[in-house]
């Protein structure tokens, strides 16, 4: 791995992380639902001598909403398990192991949950299939005249499907605590980016002059095979988290900031690179608004989104070096609940990958 130099209408305020999955190309307009519900405002948090009680949702920083770090830790977790199951179905692909790919995929309607952004249980689904028992079938092969008909035994085993989550989940939680920490040189490189525009329009000349963020050797063995990919789609899902937080913020400071922001992200559509719709924020022209007297600055909404991606992924990365604890947790609790043990199980971190 190489490194180069250098927050919508509102939601409930019982929203729960099953409701919110930003992973896939998701429309902007959803984050704006999401803000649109109703919830305290700056004025319902003033008091005498400026004293505010300890229940108030308004916000010093955009990066202090409690609830949205949770949110956010749960739906990490989730996206891990998910980017997991596709790393194993790479490999059953390229092992041309067609039944395990068409189990696993069907498994839970998973294909389908996940193309819908329904998958929020990402432990819970990996116990069910450690629990589900051996399937036992045939393949038969016919030729296209009927000449000859070939059959193909085979024995699916969730368990040690399951298992190979687990360990993909594990690799990837540790690609992805060094990945994130791109985001920061991946902010610098883009707030560079921005300047540059300013000097010169040519698309051509601008490429030439950007940058090669993240970098990594395609040849490596000790790697998944799409962590290039799980990087782009990472960082989206980073900036998605931040725009919320930043709009969830300046709903209750900056009512101005909120409406040119919300009426941007639902023009924009869905947010399939958060690189790209950062440069478009920062490329709209200055605006002032009345009533209150207001200057909206685009740039400046652009760069407070970056300070926040930086935020979330550093979030990230302690949840990523959690992921051994956990899932060590997670095998001691299957190994409990297989046995009848009502005493507490220790041993060796590594037990998920027997």
């Amino acid at each position: 791995m190489r490194f180069l130099p250098f927050t919508v209408p509102t939601a409930p305020t019982s929203l729960k992380p099953s409701n919110m999955a930003f992973v896939s190309p998701t429309p902007l307009s959803v984050l704006n639902n999401f803000i649109s519900a109703k919830q305290p405002h700056l004025k319902s948090a003033r008091r005498r001598n400026d004293l505010r009680p300890a229940t108030t949702a308004v916000l010093d920083t955009p990066a202090s909403n409690p609830h949205l770090k949770q949110v956010s830790a749960g739906i990490a977790r989730d996206f891990l398990t998910r980017r997991a199951v596709h790393t194993v179905v790479y490999y059953f692909r390229e092992m041309h192991d067609s039944a395990s790919t068409n189990w696993l995929l069907k498994f839970e309607n998973f294909e389908s949950s996940e193309k819908n952004d329904m998958f929020h249980d990402g432990e819970g689904f990996i116990l069910r299939m450690l629990q589900q028992a051996p399937i036992h079938g045939e393949y038969v092969q016919r030729h296209p005249r009927a000449y000859l008909t070939r059959r193909f035994p085979f024995t699916i085993r969730p368990s040690q499907i399951a298992q190979s989550i687990l360990a993909s989940r594990k690799q990837l939680a540790e690609e992805w605590a060094q990945d994130l920490g791109c985001v920061e040189n991946d902010n610098l490189e883009m707030q560079r980016m921005s300047f540059e525009r300013l000097v010169e329009k040519d698309p051509r000349v601008l490429n030439s002059r950007r940058n090669l963020v993240f970098d990594y050797d395609v040849f490596a063995n000790n790697q998944t095979p799409m962590r290039s990919k799980n990087y782009q789609k990472l960082l989206v899902l980073v900036t998605q988290h931040s725009i919320m937080r930043l709009m969830v913020y300046l709903r209750d400071s900056s009512n101005h900031d909120y409406m040119f922001l919300y009426n941007f992200t639902a023009r924009y559509g869905p947010l399939t690179n958060g690189s790209d719709f950062l440069e478009s924020l920062m490329a709209q022209p200055v605006v002032r608004r009345t009533n209150p007297e207001h200057v909206v600055n685009p740039r400046a909404l652009a760069y407070q989104i970056l300070d926040l991606r930086k935020v979330v992924a550093d979030e990230w990365i302690s949840i990523m070096k959690q992921i051994p604890e956990e899932q060590h947790a997670l095998a001691v609790s299957v190994l409990q609940r297989s046995a009848n043990l009502n005493f507490p199980v220790s041993g060796d971190p590594n037990l998920e990958e027997a």
